[in-house]
């Protein structure tokens, strides 16, 4: 406050919070109990969330997309959809948990690291990486497991994902000491 060469306004620009539909009005996919969400800027004109949150049907967490339409000081909801598309097995029937992303424009994917387990308990989380389309939220090809030895996986990875200006992928994730006693940090490039 003390910086004479900051300029001063007394303005402040406030955009009235937006609810993201958990009913499944309006061709939205219901969920409930979400949690851990994070944001990102598709464009000047759309922002997109990604959270995790438990279908109505089920007692899992799965990944979710909203999208959010910006117009002047104006937020609209544009749609809200489950990722789908997960190939059988653990990532079908199992938690998705403690998502990270970005987004490559250029050909409007998500990518996001993950932790993922065949069910809800004291099973380590595996390390995933996916690419998700936003328009269809529907995963592209096949996940990768990035912690494919048995030390690299943790109760709680919290992987974390950034974008380079090649969009490639930098990954980094840490595993639990309870396990194996060390507690490394792990970094995979995708």
């Amino acid at each position: 406050f003390a910086n004479l060469s900051l300029v001063k306004d007394s303005s402040v620009i406030l955009t009235s919070p937006v609810v993201v539909d958990n009913n499944g009005t309006g061709g939205n996919s219901p969920y409930y109990d979400a949690r851990h969400p994070k944001i990102a800027l598709r464009s000047s004109t759309e922002a997109v969330i990604l959270f995790q949150a438990k279908p109505t049907q089920d007692n899992v967490y799965r990944p979710y997309i909203a999208r959010i339409t910006l117009s002047s000081n104006t937020a609209t909801l544009a749609s809200v959809r489950e990722v789908t598309g997960f190939p059988s097995g653990d990532l079908t029937t199992g938690n998705i948990e403690d998502l990270s992303f970005g987004i490559v424009t250029s050909n409007n994917t998500a990518r996001i690291a993950f932790g993922g387990r065949s069910a809800i308990g004291t099973d380590p989380f595996q390390v995933y990486y996916t690419r998700v389309g936003l328009d269809n939220a529907t995963v592209v090809g096949t996940p990768i497991q990035l912690s494919s030895l048995d030390n690299t996986v943790g109760l709680r990875p919290l992987p974390s994902l950034r974008l380079d200006t090649l969009n490639r992928s930098h990954i980094a994730w840490a595993v639990d000491d309870s396990i194996f006693g060390t507690a490394p940090i792990y970094y995979a490039m995708v």
